[in-house]
């Protein structure tokens, strides 16, 4: 059995990646590309938002599955505000005591449904480490370290211990002992300028740490996030020195255990991002897309408020998504504010799922608005043969025009996806109880806003588009025996580093995930 190194680069790009390995600015990533393979876009969850999508990484499911819907979400179930982002003016309404509560607490546990990869190697007796992971749920209790400066904040409560795999690296929170001699790693500083330690310097330190142990775990996932904070501030090329330092990182550590030949001997390399970004409008009034604005007169929710008796929507911003819930559920409602979206050029989609109760052969519809290209509606197909499929077997029901997400239908039924990879098993993923009653999404360059919530300056990312969702997948030390899809996905992640692992995985490799038909979450299945 070959161990595993799992990095996951925030919004890696392979617009950008792909020219900086040929122009030799990625040497280690060359490497591992060369030796292994190369495969230009893992295609993320829907939204295309770093909360979902990682979580979506470390689970091998879905948001409607795993329970995490994107930064921001309303959760109907306990009325509050679930909010992930970075965003000053919104954790000021919810207080920040509230925000790490959501972070350490609601993301790993209240609402995450769905077993991380750390639990299922673990429940067969691998160790793992997690280094700055957002989505670290495990089964071993570790201390928490809280800096001082975030004890002092007004209502910060914040847990004695947290549950992780054995080895969990959590900025200036968590530092578990690299050995069995308890080797100190290094101090990464405990300032809010540094993030508390959640940054590329302290997770390669982590990593070059750990990996500089005799013994390292049998799996090791490790996260560098600077690259999406470089991404939205400058715009994903100008960010390359970013991944250029955690290339620099990787060609350490393989030279730490006798270089590249001698480490992919011993360690299996999957390198991938969890979505990719877009170039943003250089002009703020263009690329604003001001919700309160465009859905008046309806009555917003302030941001990162609960509901209040006078307002008629909750508009929840993820960039260049956003979820919008309806305090009534009446069909003219809907149907006035997908007119009112679409009635602006910069909104790109918006789409909607419907219960079909009186057909006992479909659970769930969902239709896809645009304003030049149609709309399309559609169901699971189920196992029966004849009904168009994608390549990873899902089959569905079609009425309406494809071009809504531009797809075709090939020979033989196949559909072939365009700017929206794998777009209709990522839509109907999306959908639970507590995500919005509406999603829609911008065009490129154009990000959603409401009052007191901020704009991304240069890159963004959220939407259903292959901008967003274009991050590569490098695979190097792969046995011969295990076969990459063509087009893999954020979902197959998790399978695939279990059957390197030689462990079984809830699903195949490339498996396509809508064939068990879909019910929304009447209630809550996992509580740690």
């Amino acid at each position: 059995m070959k161990k595993v190194l799992l990095v996951v680069i925030d919004a890696l790009a392979t617009k950008v990646v792909e020219p900086a390995i040929a122009s030799g600015k990625l040497p280690n990533l060359a490497i591992l590309a060369d030796s292994g393979q190369f495969k230009p876009c893992c295609v993320p969850a829907f939204p295309s938002i770093t909360p979902a999508a990682t979580t979506t990484i470390a689970t091998g499911e879905y948001p409607a599955r795993h329970g995490i819907l994107g930064n921001y979400w309303y959760d109907e179930v306990d009325d509050e505000v679930v909010y992930l982002g970075d965003d000053f003016w919104v954790l000021m309404k919810k207080g920040f005591g509230d925000f790490f509560r959501d972070y350490i607490g609601q993301l790993n546990y209240t609402q995450l449904q769905a077993k991380t990869i750390f639990q299922l190697a673990e429940h067969h007796g691998l160790a793992t480490a997690c280094i700055n992971y957002l989505c670290v749920r495990g089964d071993t209790p570790h201390e928490l370290n809280v800096p001082l400066l975030l004890k002092l904040l007004p209502g910060a409560e914040f847990p004695e211990k947290m549950a992780g795999p054995l080895k969990l690296f959590l900025g200036d929170f968590i530092t578990s002992s690299i050995s069995l001699r308890e080797e100190e790693v290094p101090h990464v500083g405990d300032t809010i300028f540094n993030r508390y330690g959640f940054n590329d310097a302290a997770s390669a330190k982590f990593l070059e740490t750990l990996f500089s142990a005799k013994e390292i775990p049998d799996l090791t996932l490790a996260y560098f996030p600077d690259n999406d904070y470089a991404s939205h501030e400058r715009g994903p090329k100008e960010a390359i020195d970013v991944v250029k330092e955690v290339d620099a990182c990787l060609g350490r550590v393989a030279e730490s255990r006798g270089g590249w030949e001698a480490f992919l001997d011993e360690v299996c390399v999957v390198v991938t991002g969890d979505h990719s970004q877009t170039d943003l409008a250089k002009s703020e009034t263009e690329r604003a897309i001001r919700l309160d604005e465009l859905l008046t007169p309806f009555t917003l929710c302030e941001a990162g408020t609960r509901w209040d008796n006078h307002d008629d929507l909750m508009v929840c911003p993820n960039m260049r998504a956003v979820q919008i819930y309806l305090r009534s559920e009446q069909q003219e409602v809907r149907t006035s504010i997908v007119e009112r979206l679409l009635c602006d050029s910069r909104v790109d989609q918006v789409f909607w799922q419907e219960n079909t109760a009186a057909d006992p052969q479909i659970s769930h519809r969902w239709t896809v608005a645009t304003k030049d290209c149609g709309k399309l509606s559609f169901t699971i197909a189920g196992d029966g043969g004849g009904a168009p499929h994608d390549e990873y077997g899902n089959r569905w029901r079609l009425e309406g025009d494809l071009s809504a997400v531009d797809a075709t239908l090939e020979a033989g039924g196949l559909i072939a996806y365009g700017k929206y990879p794998n777009a209709l098993e990522r839509i109907s993923l999306a959908f639970t109880r507590e995500s919005g009653d509406l999603w829609a999404t911008a065009v490129p360059g154009c990000e959603f806003k409401i009052a007191s919530t901020e704009l991304h300056r240069a890159g963004s990312h959220g939407s259903l588009e292959e901008l967003d969702s274009s991050p590569p997948l490098i695979v190097a030390g792969l046995p011969e025996s295990i076969e990459l899809p063509e087009t893999p996905r954020s979902v197959d992640i998790v399978p695939l580093c279990l059957t390197i692992l030689d462990l079984p995985s809830p699903r195949a490799l490339g498996a396509g995930h809508v064939a068990v038909p879909l019910t929304t979450q009447q209630n809550r299945p996992y509580r740690h």
